[in-house]
């Protein structure tokens, strides 16, 4: 396990590296030019030296490679830069929208698997029947319904019309509530869809119905041996979505004006905030590789017929 683990650790120096090369390289061609739009921010009259002063001051003077190399050998030592348009070192401002956006996702976690756990599994008990039809039904809107557009009907329903919640911003509970549901929509569709394909399979084993023969309770039956089997694909299915969680909080602040990293990434984008795009897109990265590596881990320990090969 120790070894798999560091094994592990160690693959996520490629991965970071042509992620970060990747993005590097996708924002030098992006149209515009940091510099001048910097001295417009200011106030300054962008003229041809006042231009190259700041490419000079920004470093943007030096070729791409240098650029890219000062850029890569400052995020390793967990420098990622500094902002563009606020002047303030590119961590200290992720690390203080990351709670915001930490917040959101466990909120949206929390109602995925509320609706999604008793939706999938009472669809594969009553089978066919009108619990399972209205579960269908409802897992097809989930999917089918845009972020953007659930958001923002949810917020004329229960905060225009109904005035329930607030309509944007960060604060109480009752702030969480319409962001989290619109976070956590599809996903839940999706996962309940896959623990019913989990239960029906599980149910259908010949150790399920031996459990009934020797007259076990049902509901023991279902949640000790039959659920437990069907999360196996469920926590893959986490590790792989994961990364649409963080892609779908960039939307869902946007619509509800909500001050994490993805309103961050957005606002970063229509500056030309280069240093903040590449330091949230590494991190998010680093952040999607370890969920992953703590997926593998977690399944390897609910199911102990999944084992790690030795090193030889």
């Amino acid at each position: 396990m120790r070894s798999y683990i560091l094994r592990r650790f160690i693959s996520l120096v490629p991965v970071l590296f042509l992620l970060s090369l990747i993005t590097f390289g996708l924002l030098c061609i992006t149209p515009g030019d940091p510099a001048e739009m910097a001295l417009s921010r200011s106030g300054v009259n962008p003229t041809r030296e006042a231009v190259e002063a700041m490419k000079t001051e920004l470093g943007l003077d030096k070729p791409l490679c240098l650029q890219y190399i000062h850029w890569f050998g400052k995020a390793l030592h967990g420098n990622l830069g500094t902002s563009y348009r606020t002047g303030e070192p590119v961590t200290q401002e992720i690390l203080y929208r990351l709670p915001a956006t930490m917040e959101l996702s466990l909120a949206a976690i929390i109602f995925i698997f509320i609706v999604a756990f008793p939706a999938g599994v009472l669809s594969a008990i009553y089978r066919d029947r009108l619990v399972d039809n209205a579960s269908r039904i409802a897992a097809l809107l989930g999917v089918s319904l845009p972020g953007f557009w659930l958001g923002l009907i949810l917020i004329y329903l229960f905060s225009m019309k109904m005035e329930i919640f607030p309509v944007i911003g960060r604060g109480g509970l009752n702030h969480l509530i319409l962001p989290a549901i619109t976070l956590g929509s599809g996903m839940a569709a999706i996962y309940s869809r896959f623990i019913r394909a989990g239960m029906l399979e599980a149910l259908s084993q010949d150790y399920i119905q031996a459990a009934y023969a020797r007259g076990i309770r049902s509901w023991r039956v279902i949640t000790r041996h039959a659920l437990k089997n069907a999360l196996l694909p469920i926590i893959t299915l986490f590790g792989m979505s994961f990364g649409n969680l963080l892609g779908g909080a960039v939307i869902v602040e946007t619509v509800f004006a909500w001050p994490g990293v993805g309103k961050l990434v957005v606002d970063s984008i229509f500056e030309r905030d280069f240093p903040v795009i590449q330091g949230v897109v590494l991190f998010m990265g680093l952040i999607y590789i370890l969920t992953n590596l703590l997926v593998d881990i977690t399944y390897t320990w609910i199911d102990p017929r999944v084992r790690l090969k030795r090193d030889r």
